[in-house]
């Protein structure tokens, strides 16, 4: 009997699988929406990089670019994110985002809140220095 019981619970996860919509399933593809209607948030240049951090859709879905010499080297969007230059979401005169934080070369920190009712707060850490690369 719990085999078919096994069995049946199978065939639902694969019936629900390949019919529901990622949306749905809690696989969100923010794509479509946050590629219209797109406006300048902050701009700022550090040597060859330019750090941009912009919105649509009335701040619902906010886009970090960073570009080195004009070429983009990173690039995130979604619904409901929301990024600050620094390591303080609130900004403020002491909101430092160029660091020395590993010993070597400058880093860029930027803080990422999710907001709502799950709001969580974290920082995404960039090397500046050859290769450019995400560190945390």
């Amino acid at each position: 009997m719990w085999q078919k019981i096994a069995l049946f619970v199978i065939l639902i996860r694969i019936l629900i699988f390949y019919t529901v919509p990622p949306s749905l399933a809690g696989e969100s593809d923010d794509s479509e929406f946050c590629s219209t209607g797109i406006e300048k948030k902050v701009e700022k240049r550090i040597g060859d990089y330019r750090i941009r951090i912009s919105y649509a859709h009335e701040r619902m879905c906010q886009h970090l670019e960073i570009f080195k010499r004009g070429k983009i080297v990173f690039h995130v969007a979604g619904a409901d994110d929301h990024y600050f230059l620094g390591g303080k979401w609130t900004g403020g005169l002491d909101n430092r985002y160029i660091m020395k934080l590993t010993g070597h070369g400058t880093q860029l920190v930027i803080s990422k809140w999710t907001g709502g009712a799950h709001c969580c707060m974290s920082l995404i850490i960039f090397d500046l220095t050859e290769p450019f690369k995400k560190i945390a």
